[in-house]
């Protein structure tokens, strides 16, 4: 996205070793927050951006709680759907797609 000219203006992930690569990588984004989702809402975010327009919303929910690799142990195979929280994280990142309202939303 920043090659093609856009502005970060924060990047969010659960994940504390994918938030150490993206500051290393790419060190000009103002707020990378290791942050949980279910928890941190967009309107914490709002004073961190300065309460920047956002015009697009870029996002990856995890797709593990999906995925068919996860039928070695009988996680996602047909009627065995075991529960995995991973499956709602979508929610939390439509929830910042609703309160931002950006022109577009890439997930």
């Amino acid at each position: 996205m920043q090659r093609a000219g856009f502005r970060c203006l924060a990047a969010i992930d659960f994940n504390t070793d994918a938030v150490t690569t993206l500051r290393q990588n790419l060190p000009d984004i103002p707020n990378v927050l290791v942050r949980d989702l279910t928890t941190f809402l967009p309107e914490d975010l709002v004073p961190l951006i300065s309460g920047q327009k956002i015009d697009v919303v870029v996002g990856g929910p995890p797709c593990q709680g999906f995925s068919h690799a996860r039928r070695v142990d009988g996680s996602n195979y047909g009627v065995r759907m075991k529960a995995d929280p991973r499956r709602a994280l979508y929610k939390e990142f439509l929830r910042y797609v609703d309160f931002f309202q950006p022109r577009v939303f890439v997930m």
